[in-house]
């Protein structure tokens, strides 16, 4: 919402920043997956382009979605990240 807010007021076109938020998204979660080890950069360079057509449709979907066409059901990833942020311990600190 933030984002999408920011983007209104800044006058730019819905179809780029839903590209460049899904982009940013895609490349937070690899970028975890190299930390882990679990990914070399080569490998997460494959995954990330291999995501880019699949995008490009998600975006043009999601750019003519009414209102009431969109939501969330994220509702187990948003408590466990309310729970993360309470840990004594995390994974990736700054």
């Amino acid at each position: 919402a933030a984002v999408g807010l920011a983007a209104r007021e800044r006058g730019l076109p819905l179809a780029a920043t839903l590209q460049a938020f899904a982009s940013s998204a895609q490349a937070n979660q690899v970028s975890a997956g190299i930390r882990l080890g679990l990914l070399g950069q080569r490998q997460a360079q494959s995954i990330l382009a291999a995501l880019v057509a699949e995008t490009r449709l998600v975006v043009a979907r999601a750019s003519t979605c009414t209102e009431d066409e969109l939501g969330s059901s994220t509702f187990s990833v948003d408590i466990a990240c309310l729970r993360h942020e309470a840990l004594h311990v995390r994974l990736f600190r700054s």
